[in-house]
């Protein structure tokens, strides 16, 4: 996923979400990944949320998804550096047509705020489809602002990306938009330090 939906920030994207990593860890423990299980990692960006999934469970397929090819590259490298055997797909759901019911867990962390509202629900209906019975879905993302400090951030994210982008991170509408997409036992834990606006979800198919 470009950062921020903006290409040319790109290159600033890898160390702001290195700083992310332990909250991304938080997101995989969550997720109780088990071996022989088939793990998606949607918007996969440069990998390092793939490289966590695979260090917490080595006897686990994982296949990371991104649409931006300078990623692609990154992740690539990255997983090759590190001897792990992650697979990478450059493309939407829809343009892969990744086989349904073919994961047992998809995560996700950084990617739906990126999104329209329409654009969410569509990639959640097709996370749905793509999870087998029982499966579930774990999500870290922006989420509604708790305390001053993620109240006043809020407004530089709005204006960054564009009217109408965040409104249902922000508002809190993102169980909605779960639940809207089939999902069951839809769930939203704090993440902390709350200054940081940001929320786990996870749910179940």
């Amino acid at each position: 996923m470009p950062a921020f939906g903006f290409d040319w920030l790109t290159p600033a994207y890898e160390p702001l979400m290195r700083v992310l990593q332990p909250i991304r860890k938080q997101l995989v423990d969550q997720a109780d990944i088990q071996p022989g299980m088939t793990v998606l990692d949607f918007g996969c960006g440069p990998g390092q949320l793939a490289l966590l999934i695979k260090d917490a469970c080595p006897g686990a397929q994982v296949i990371g998804v991104d649409v931006d090819p300078r990623m692609q590259r990154i992740a690539r490298r990255r997983f090759a550096a590190a001897g792990a055997d992650i697979e990478f797909r450059l493309g939407t759901l829809e343009d892969l047509a990744l086989a349904p019911g073919s994961f047992d867990r998809i995560l996700t962390g950084f990617v739906l705020h990126h999104l329209t509202t329409e654009q969410k629900l569509s990639a959640l209906r097709g996370m749905h489809g793509l999870l087998r019975s029982e499966g579930r879905l774990h999500i870290l993302d922006l989420g509604q602002p708790r305390g001053m400090l993620a109240k006043l951030g809020s407004y530089g994210h709005r204006l960054s990306h564009g009217r109408g982008v965040l409104d249902a991170n922000l508002d809190g509408r993102v169980p909605a938009l779960i639940r809207d997409a089939g999902f069951a036992d839809v769930e939203e834990i704090p993440c902390e330090p709350a200054r940081l606006g940001m929320a786990f979800w996870q749910a179940r198919r």
